[in-house]
C-alpha cells in the first residue's frame, strides 16, 4: 500500500518543478509585516516632561506623543541625522510587505531559500531598530524630538513626570512575533521543498507578446513621475509648472503629510490614544508604492501572466488610487487654508503632478483589466484543450 503525501507536503511542490510557500507562512509572513507598517507610525508612548529652553528648564510640563519617528534614539549626531534615520525608520516599516508578497509566487527552490533570508534580514534589522527605540521611549530622562529641517537644532524636554505605553508598541510587539512565526513557517516551507522531477508543460505566453504589459509598464512610469516628482500644488506661479524649480510647491508626500495632520486623534474604548504619526506621508507611502511598483513592473516582463502577479497588480492600484486621494485632500487643504499647514499665506493652486497621476491610474487600470483578460482567455483555452 503507497502512502499518500499530506496536504502540507503538496502545497509546497508544485506540479511544475517550482515551489510553492504554504497559505498559512505566506499569510503570517504578510499580515505580520502589514500590521507593523501602521502600528509602527501609532503612538508608542505619551509622556509628560518639561521643555528645556535655553541654558534653564521650563517650569510648565507639555504632554508629547511620540513614535520611533519623532525621536533621535539613534540618529542625532551620527551620519544619516534626522532626516536619514527618518528614510531608514520609513523604509523599515514598509519593506516587510512587499517582501511577503514575494512568498505568493512559485519559484525555484533557490529563489525560495533567498526570498525566506531577505524577510529574515528584514526582520533582524528592523528588530534591532525597534527595540532600540522602545528602550529610548520607555527609560531614557531626557527626550530629543528633531526638527523637521536639519538646519534647526533639536528640542530637548526633561523633567518627565508620567509615561504611559501607547497602542503602538503594543501592536508593534504582536506584529513583529506574527513575523516571526511566519519567518520560521516560510524557513521550514523552503527546507522540506523539494520540486517535481515530472515534465513541466509548455512554457506561458511570453510576456512581450502579453496583451497590457506594455500598457501597464508605461502607466507605472507615467505614475512614478506624477507622484513622485512633479508638484501637486505651487505658490506664486504664473503657468503650468511641470518641476518646482523656481517657486514654492509641494509633491504628494508633503500633501498627504499635510492631509494626515488633520485627521485628528481619537480614542479606542480603553482610552488608549489613536493617532497616525504624519512624518508616515514624507517617506514610507512613496517608498512602499515605489518598491510595489517596481516588483510588478519587473513581473509582468521577467514571469509573464500569472494570478498573484494580477491580484497584487490590483492590490497596488487600489492602495496607490487611496493615496491619491489622500494627497489631493491635503492640497485641498492647503489651496484652502494654507496658514493652518504651516505655509505661507497666498494664492496656492493644484499643479500637473494631480493630473498625471489621475492619467496614470487610468492607463494602469486598463493594463491590469488587458492582463486579467489574457490570464482568464488562456485558462478558457486550457479548460477546452
Amino acid at each position: 500500500m503507497q502512502d499518500t503525501p499530506s496536504q502540507a507536503q503538496q502545497a509546497d511542490k508544485a506540479p511544475s518543478g517550482v515551489v510553492m510557500f504554504p497559505l498559512v507562512a505566506r499569510l503570517l509572513a504578510l499580515g505580520g509585516a502589514a500590521l507593523f507598517a501602521l502600528a509602527a507610525w501609532l503612538p508608542w508612548a505619551i509622556v509628560t516632561a518639561a521643555p528645556f529652553e535655553g541654558t534653564t528648564p521650563d517650569s510648565s510640563s507639555v504632554r508629547l506623543v511620540l513614535t520611533p519617528a519623532s525621536i533621535s534614539s539613534w540618529s542625532l549626531n551620527s551620519t544619516p541625522g534626522p532626516q536619514g534615520a527618518l528614510f531608514i525608520w520609513s523604509a523599515l516599516t514598509v519593506l516587510g510587505v512587499p517582501l511577503a508578497a514575494l512568498a505568493w509566487m512559485r519559484v525555484s527552490r533557490p529563489l525560495a531559500w533567498l526570498i525566506a533570508c531577505g524577510y529574515g534580514l528584514w526582520l533582524v534589522v528592523t528588530l534591532f531598530f525597534s527595540i532600540t527605540s522602545a528602550q529610548y521611549l520607555l527609560q531614557s530622562s531626557t527626550i530629543i524630538v528633531p526638527q523637521p529641517e536639519d538646519s534647526k537644532p533639536p528640542l530637548l524636554f526633561e523633567s518627565v513626570g508620567s509615561r504611559d505605553l501607547g497602542i503602538g508598541l503594543w501592536l508593534s510587539a504582536v506584529a513583529l512575533l506574527i513575523c516571526l512565526v511566519g519567518l520560521w513557517a516560510l524557513i521550514s516551507a523552503a527546507r522540506r521543498a523539494t520540486p517535481s522531477t515530472a515534465l513541466a508543460p509548455a512554457p506561458t505566453r511570453p510576456a512581450a507578446q502579453t496583451p497590457g504589459a506594455g500598457t501597464l509598464t508605461f502607466g507605472l512610469i507615467l505614475w512614478a513621475a506624477g507622484f513622485l516628482w512633479l508638484a501637486w500644488a505651487s505658490l506664486d506661479c504664473p503657468s503650468f509648472v511641470l518641476v518646482y524649480a523656481t517657486c514654492k510647491g509641494i509633491t504628494a508626500d508633503g500633501a498627504m503629510t499635510y492631509a494626515i495632520s488633520q485627521l485628528g486623534v481619537g480614542s479606542a474604548p480603553g482610552g488608549a490614544l489613536i493617532t497616525i504619526d504624519p512624518r508616515v506621508g514624507e517617506y514610507a507611502i512613496s517608498i512602499l508604492l515605489t518598491v510595489g511598483a517596481l516588483l510588478i513592473g519587473i513581473g509582468v516582463w521577467r514571469r509573464g501572466v500569472s494570478r498573484a502577479l494580477c491580484g497584487w497588480a490590483t492590490v497596488w492600484l487600489v492602495a496607490a488610487a487611496a493615496f491619491g486621494v489622500l494627497a489631493w485632500f491635503g492640497v485641498n487643504r492647503v489651496v484652502n487654508t494654507p496658514a493652518t499647514s504651516g505655509l505661507p499665506s497666498g494664492p496656492w493652486g493644484g499643479e500637473s503632478g494631480i493630473l498625471f497621476t489621475t492619467v496614470a491610474l487610468l492607463i494602469c487600470l486598463v493594463g491590469i483589466g488587458l492582463l486579467w483578460f489574457a490570464l482568464l482567455f488562456r485558462r478558457t483555452q486550457a479548460s477546452a484543450t
